[in-house]
């Protein structure tokens, strides 16, 4: 015999009484016949409040260790005695541990996503701060390289504006680029994060916004700095330097 919770009855018997139906199990060749329907119990710390349960007596199916829920409007710690003392009553000696809260269960069960989530950010922020210096000394190197091409535009009568707006476009195709690749392949990797992303989405936009606008004004600087300084400088003195 079996007692099933109201969501398990209603998904098999809509609009029916269950009691009195029979049914196995899958890998249980042993028939169940129901004597009785409870209200769900919450018995884990995943978000679904539904429960799919089906109650046998210890007898039937014994097991070397059973839960026991409780709901109360009280305060659930408080209530660890009282629960103790009411299991001695049945059975002096059925020995009882791990007595927690709902929250307390939920905190441990998700503590090490959390510890592998926080580790995840500290890499990101890490690879973030790495990406930014890298992109600033590469950018930076590339235009200082091409600092007697700016002084002989200069010399022709180039204007300052016209040549710094020539280098920071230049420097913003190659970041286009860049940031393109980049997010794709972020994108194609997000399916592994997604189990341990809790309380965001795997693909937050505003990830997926700000890395590529902090690296884009890394750039602008990158390339803005060293046009500034090659366009100040007399065009006679940069291109007869070595």
């Amino acid at each position: 015999m079996a007692v099933l919770s109201e969501t398990i009855a209603d998904r098999y018997w809509p609009d029916e009484d269950p009691v009195g139906r029979r049914f196995q199990i899958v890998g249980n060749e042993q028939w169940l016949q129901v004597v009785g329907v409870v209200s769900d119990v919450r018995a884990t710390t995943d978000g679904d409040p539904n429960s799919l349960d089906v109650y046998v007596p210890h007898a039937q199916d014994a097991r070397s260790s059973m839960l026991l829920a409780t709901h109360t409007t009280a305060d659930a710690a408080s209530l660890a005695g009282p629960i103790r003392d009411a299991i001695w009553k049945v059975d002096v000696n059925q020995p009882i541990d791990a007595i927690q809260t709902m929250a307390r269960a939920h905190y441990l069960s998700e503590a090490s996503n959390f510890a592998l989530l926080s580790l995840f950010v500290m890499f990101a922020i890490f690879a973030l701060l790495m990406a930014a210096i890298g992109i600033y000394g590469v950018m930076a190197y590339s235009v200082s390289q091409r600092s007697k091409e700016i002084g002989l535009r200069m010399a022709l009568g180039a204007e300052v504006g016209t040549v710094r707006w020539m280098v920071i476009s230049e420097g913003a195709r190659l970041l286009a680029i860049g940031i393109g690749v980049g997010l794709l392949a972020a994108f194609a990797f997000t399916r592994l994060l997604e189990n341990f992303a809790f309380g965001i989405s795997a693909t937050d936009p505003l990830t997926f916004v700000g890395v590529p606008m902090v690296l884009a004004g890394v750039a602008l600087i990158a390339n803005l700095i060293p046009a500034i300084r090659a366009t100040r400088l007399d065009p006679a003195d940069t291109l007869r330097a070595d």
